[in-house]
């Protein structure tokens, strides 16, 4: 499984997203290999109905319907297309595991699934008890860095308990950037991989998403 982080890139906004999703489409048609977008809210509606991919939302907030101006809630990325939402990345993290507790309820109370972010497998297992869908792990300095968890031998015994010990399906990320990097983390047991600008950014996106999907056959 790979998991495309769209962010916020101009790279990956409006008429572009829409570009990269039908990129993504293609292979995953070709290869049969899950691919899964995460878009900003406000392309989910066009993107969606465009293209049939998992689309999820990048966030939610954990509140009814009402007054939260500028909110993000479960409902409305249900009714925009999605079919499920990223929770707590690094760059958009929950104030504490209560909300975030919540913020799963929502989203499975709207039908969505849930792909939860965890610095550390202390976390980890704390947030495996809330039932989310995914857990992808990711060191926070090494988001965006271009240098994978599985260069560092000190996370190495991490990565292997982490895809031991928790129920819900382990993704790994932060900074995974090329075919070697998937190799690596598959290695552990992992299912599958998260990653964004190194997708988005690239000169050639398909041929870059190729390269990857050959890491799962």
């Amino acid at each position: 499984m790979i998991v495309l982080n769209f962010k916020t890139y101009s790279e990956s906004t409006g008429d572009k997203a829409l570009k990269l999703a039908q990129i993504c489409k293609e292979v995953a048609d070709q290869t049969g290999v899950p691919i899964i977008i995460g878009l900003q809210a406000v392309d989910i509606f066009r993107v969606s109905r465009s293209v049939s991919l998992p689309v999820f939302g990048q966030h939610l907030d954990p509140f009814e319907p009402g007054r939260n101006t500028g909110f993000i809630m479960a409902q409305s990325l249900k009714r925009a297309g999605a079919s499920g939402v990223f929770l707590n990345h690094s760059e958009h993290p929950y104030k504490n595991l209560s909300l975030l507790e919540k913020g799963i309820k929502a989203a499975k109370e709207n039908g969505l699934k849930t792909l939860v972010f965890t610095k550390d497998l202390e976390e980890a297992q704390k947030i495996d008890q809330f039932k989310p869908d995914y857990l992808a792990l990711e060191e926070p300095s090494l988001v965006s860095s271009g240098k994978a968890m599985v260069e560092f031998p000190k996370l190495l015994e991490m990565l292997k308990n982490f895809s031991q010990e928790i129920e819900a399906i382990p993704l790994i990320g932060a900074g995974v950037s090329n075919k070697k990097d998937v190799l690596a983390s598959l290695k552990f047991g992992l299912k599958g991989v998260v990653l964004s600008s190194a997708f988005v950014k690239s000169s050639d996106p398909k041929v870059f998403l190729e390269s990857l999907v050959t890491c799962f056959k």
